[in-house]
């Protein structure tokens, strides 16, 4: 179920992309740490589009492809250091919500 995001118009739409773009234009842009290398050159193109037309459930399904996500992630449970296989609908969701949320 989509977010109700209730003053996204185009005016908003304009200033989220704005910010987006000089982000991008940084030192040091943010991408999820979960993308490959694939992922990482193609989200830029994707959050233009959802910031455009779309909102985080369209960004989310265009994200979920397993070549845009590295296979596995390391996470820590109890000081230990472990690695587990990507879950690419979670990630993809997570990463739209947060990502689409902040512009």
């Amino acid at each position: 179920m989509p977010m109700n995001f209730e003053e996204l118009d185009q005016t908003t739409r304009d200033l989220m992309l704005a910010e987006l773009e000089a982000e991008l234009a940084g030192p040091n842009p943010y991408f999820g740490r979960g993308l490959s290398p694939s992922g990482r050159a193609t989200f830029p193109d994707l959050m233009r589009r959802a910031i455009r037309e779309g909102n985080e459930v369209s960004l989310a399904a265009d994200l979920e492809r397993a070549d845009y996500w590295n296979p596995t992630e390391t996470y820590e449970r109890n000081g230990v250091v472990r690695e587990r296989q990507v879950n690419v609908r979670q990630a993809s969701e997570r990463l739209a919500l947060t990502e689409f949320n902040t512009w």
